[in-house]
């Protein structure tokens, strides 16, 4: 191949390697607790922050990372799938429970105690 010949692309996407390349000083990551976001027409922007202990109310950035929105919908892609992959071997062990065996839901009302679901009496007020 010429370099004024066209490259051919791979015909599946995942063909492509990516070599992920970590600086030593972002290998160990960052610990947060809490996101907020920001957004215009043409860029969105998290901030992932963690709560101080020493201080009530009291947030600490650690990241702050901002991407188009095209990004956004590959972002919510991978994390939908990535919650997918977690939450069914995070319950795939756990043992169904009957939903009679649950209780009345909100609004319903426990024929037994004659109660409606959802709600918890207050202390001293069962």
């Amino acid at each position: 191949m010429t370099p004024d010949e066209p490259q051919e692309e791979p015909e599946n996407p995942e063909q492509h390697k990516l070599e992920l390349v970590v600086r030593e000083d972002l290998a160990g990551g960052v610990w947060a607790n809490f996101v907020a976001s920001n957004q215009s027409p043409h860029e969105i922007t998290l901030d992932f922050c963690r709560a101080d202990p020493l201080v009530p109310g009291r947030m600490i950035l650690v990241a702050r990372v901002s991407f188009s929105p095209v990004l956004l919908a590959q972002l919510h892609d991978l994390l939908g799938r990535a919650w997918q992959t977690w939450s069914t071997q995070q319950f795939a062990d756990m043992p169904e429970t009957p939903a009679s065996d649950m209780g009345p839901g909100p609004g319903e009302v426990d024929d037994e105690q004659g109660t409606e679901g959802g709600d918890d009496p207050a202390p001293g007020q069962e």
